[in-house]
């Protein structure tokens, strides 16, 4: 085999090899996207349960006369703290969703770039097979 026949043949070996390498990264971040994509839909239905509860909870009104003395500042006083504490659990679960955009987001990017290699090396691998069968004719 000629050094020319030897060089193409390890370029193509290792062009093979790369393809294969990003093809798996692309199945692995499809299956990635589609795991947060889904995961996105379910938060943002619950986010939704979430806020209307939070509505609720907001905008509760307490009959004034049903309360007598101490109780009723006791009770604003804990429910403030709980109102509190649910709109700050919202505003965690909107960061966690805002979270899951920026990383299906570059997830996707990733995905792109693999794919633009992918083509880059399929059309290298045609390259090389066409240098390859010419070199083995002049032989």
């Amino acid at each position: 085999m000629s050094a020319v026949l030897s060089s193409l043949t390890q370029q193509h070996s290792k062009a093979i090899s790369q393809k294969l390498n990003a093809q798996a990264s692309i199945s692995a971040l499809q299956e990635k996207i589609s795991r947060l994509q889904v995961a996105h839909e379910k938060l943002s239905t619950e986010l939704n349960v979430l806020r209307s509860t939070s509505q609720k909870i907001r905008t509760l009104k307490v009959v004034d006369h049903q309360w007598k003395g101490t109780k009723r500042n006791s009770f604003d006083h804990h429910y403030s703290d709980y109102k509190q504490s649910v709109s700050q659990y919202v505003m965690r679960t909107e960061d966690r969703q805002e979270q899951l955009k920026e990383e299906i987001q570059s997830a996707q990017q990733s995905l792109y770039s693999f794919e633009r290699t992918l083509a880059m090396l399929n059309s290298q691998i045609s390259s090389l097979n066409d240098q390859i069968k010419q070199v083995r004719r002049e032989s």
